[in-house]
């Protein structure tokens, strides 16, 4: 039968195709039945398209629900910038917080202080990770690592309460990789909450440098997160105690103390009056005072009554916005005999100025050869010519650290043995005699008449300097105080702080050739202010600042005299005392400092490090990245109600006149 099959495969169509000519030619006699036919081959090319789009846009609803299953399931965080965006809630997040005194100022509401601030930001976006991540608070004031129980813990410990102190960025940075290393928490985040004052970042001291080296070297995955807090205020002073000088052989029942207020006026003032409030032993007055743009100079001499075996005294200025530099504090203690010592290698010079301090007290004179006394002994040192050895160099720092007061005069030659042969303290060195014929350019202009050995006197006079005549100097490098200059701007006397004492640099003698000092009118009053200074700072009455003494020199019964109740001396200002001893302290000079390390040298200081900086500049902004797994959730379901919705079967409808049932949209029915 197989030879049959050629025959129906062709012959068939053949007797057909007459039939099929017949009926299309009818059709083309009917026009809507030709219509007709043209729209279901229409309506049938677009059911397919439109199904073929369906069955893409299914495919793309369950892809898509997909995805956003598996970032729901990672949890990732959102942030300001898109590569923080698609990382995995940490292991563990570090709070490092700032507790300077700078971080007292107010921020941009005016009713929390700075710190309060980035303790609000931390705890509204550690939620989403309480009881995920692990939480680690690195505090400034006491670098110690505390680990948290929960994040609702965070604003009742002591450790984020205010302090007086200073914050040290790049030894915190080292805490940090030192418990990174020990702890190894895996994945980590750390959030930076910071004012950015530069005296607390240095940012171009080397030792990020070897961190940086140190955080690449050890593997950790770390993550960075900068807040900058802003305190842009203004017309807001602070106050310092420079000196505060008990009873001496010139004045037995009164105190003086010299004080500095900084800061800025009202926009357009340039002057105003103030109100001081001095406390004496607990008996407050006030005070009026005038102060001026940039700097004023207070000075004023109390009588001590019956409390003249120490005391104390506090300052207060009017609150600002940054309430915490408002007060300072000062201490003295008993009338004590003044003993300096004097070791000169010119003998000339080592009896005037032998003669110039037993004005004030007592004065021993050694040669630099001889055997020296124990300087702890003294409160002044006078010391002319160099330094013969390192271990006479190590017991000078010894002294002036521990609050002595050291002061230097030139060699009578040029110093030609050895480069270090010129080398003092604190980076001073002597480098060469200057010796000019043009007395124009040696003359004394300026010097500070407010402060320190060439101050005024308590009735307002000026010391003689302009009528003193030099004739030859010592050019001195590494001064960074110059308390008085020559016209050309060379020191002719300079200061350095060294721990709590002071290091004075006279670049001149009172020798005939050199100078007119050695007649006495502005000598003997110069070396008379640094003796009765140095009173100031004896055993039993110590200024220092807060967080620079060590545990061995805080031991003992502290109790608060003037300051926050509770105070504790390790970490806040004010007045403390244990018997007969005295403590005032002060925060450091170095958080009156208002410069502010910028992102540029941010990037620097930090570039081999993964970090994002976030500058605060609305209350309502989110600082912080937090977990969007809600969203992705939330976009999942409505995927996949819309992949339900493209599935559900279409209602058919009927054309009218042909009895074909298809479907609304272009389905054809079967």
């Amino acid at each position: 039968m197989t030879f049959l099959q050629p025959i129906v495969f062709w012959g068939l169509p053949l007797l057909l195709l007459p039939v099929i000519i017949h009926l299309i030619n009818r059709l083309r006699h009917k026009p809507q039945v030709w219509a007709a036919m043209r729209f279901l081959q229409a309506a049938t090319r677009s059911a397919v398209s439109h199904a073929k789009l369906k069955q893409f846009l299914i495919l793309a609803m369950r892809v898509l629900a997909v995805l956003l299953l598996t970032l729901f399931l990672a949890r990732p965080l959102s942030g300001d910038w898109l590569g923080w965006m698609w990382h995995p809630a940490p292991d563990a997040i570090v709070l490092m917080l700032d507790r300077s005194a700078s971080m007292e100022a107010r921020a941009a509401d005016g009713t929390k202080s700075l710190r309060e601030e980035a303790l609000n930001i931390f705890a509204q976006n550690a939620k989403a990770f309480d009881g995920r991540a692990r939480f680690v608070l690195l505090d400034s004031a006491t670098q110690r690592v505390e680990e948290l129980a929960s994040i609702n813990s965070l604003m009742s410990l002591s450790s984020v309460r205010a302090t007086d102190t200073a914050a040290d960025w790049p030894s915190m940075f080292g805490s940090l990789l030192k418990w990174s290393l020990d702890a190894k928490p895996g994945s980590l985040e750390v959030w930076v909450a910071t004012d950015l004052q530069k005296s607390n970042w240095r940012p171009s001291d080397p030792v990020w440098r070897s961190l940086e080296a140190q955080f690449a070297g050890a593997g950790l995955q770390v993550r960075f997160r900068l807040l900058e807090l802003i305190h842009t205020g203004r017309g807001e002073q602070s106050l310092r105690v420079d000196e505060v000088t008990g009873p001496s052989n010139r004045s037995r029942d009164a105190v003086h103390f010299s004080a500095l207020v900084q800061g800025d006026l009202a926009q357009g003032k340039t002057a105003i009056s103030s109100s001081l409030s001095v406390n004496l032993n607990g008996s407050s007055t006030d005070q009026s005072v005038s102060l001026r743009e940039g700097s004023t100079r207070v000075r004023r001499s109390l009588n001590l009554g019956a409390n003249t075996n120490g005391g104390w005294i506090s300052l207060s200025l009017p609150p600002d916005g940054s309430p915490q530099d408002n007060t300072a504090y000062g201490v003295y203690g008993p009338a004590q005999p003044s003993r300096a010592l004097v070791v000169a290698e010119d003998k000339r010079v080592g009896r005037l100025l032998e003669l110039a301090l037993r004005t004030a007290g007592s004065a021993q004179r050694v040669e630099p050869t001889a055997t020296l006394p124990v300087l702890q002994n003294f409160q002044v040192i006078v010391w002319q010519g160099a330094i013969p050895s390192q271990t006479v160099g190590d017991a000078l720092r010894q002294h002036v650290t521990a609050g002595g007061t050291l002061l230097f005069l030139p060699s009578t030659a040029q110093v030609t043995n050895s480069p270090a042969a010129g080398e003092l303290l604190a980076g001073l060195v002597w480098t060469s005699i200057d010796a000019i014929t043009n007395t124009a350019a040696l003359r004394v202009e300026r010097w500070n008449e407010e402060e320190g050995p060439f101050a005024r006197t308590e009735e307002g006079y000026s010391l003689p300097l302009r009528q003193t005549e030099f004739g030859k100097r010592w050019i001195i490098s590494g001064a960074t105080n110059t308390l008085a200059a020559f016209a050309d701007g060379a020191p002719l006397l300079a200061r350095q702080s060294v721990g709590d004492g002071k290091i004075y640099v006279i670049t001149t003698l009172p020798l005939p050739g050199w100078s007119t000092l050695g007649e006495g009118r502005v000598l003997v009053p110069m070396l008379a202010r640094l003796a009765e200074t140095a009173l100031s700072r004896n055993a039993n009455a110590r200024m220092s600042e807060a967080g620079k003494l060590s545990s061995r020199e805080l031991e003992g019964n502290w109790r608060v005299m003037a300051g926050p109740t509770g105070g504790d001396p390790r970490i806040n200002a004010g007045v403390y005392r244990d018997g007969d001893r005295w403590l005032a302290l002060n925060r450091p000079a170095s958080e009156d400092d208002s410069e502010r390390v910028t992102a540029d040298e941010m990037q620097s200081a930090l570039k081999g490090l993964s970090w994002n900086f976030w500058q605060e500049k609305q209350k309502t902004d989110s600082p912080f990245r937090g977990e969007i797994w809600r969203i992705f959730l939330m976009c999942m379901l409505l995927a996949l109600l819309f992949e339900g919705w493209l599935i559900l079967p279409r209602k058919e409808v009927v054309i009218s006149g042909l009895g074909s049932p298809t479907a609304r949209t272009g389905g054809v029915a079967p």
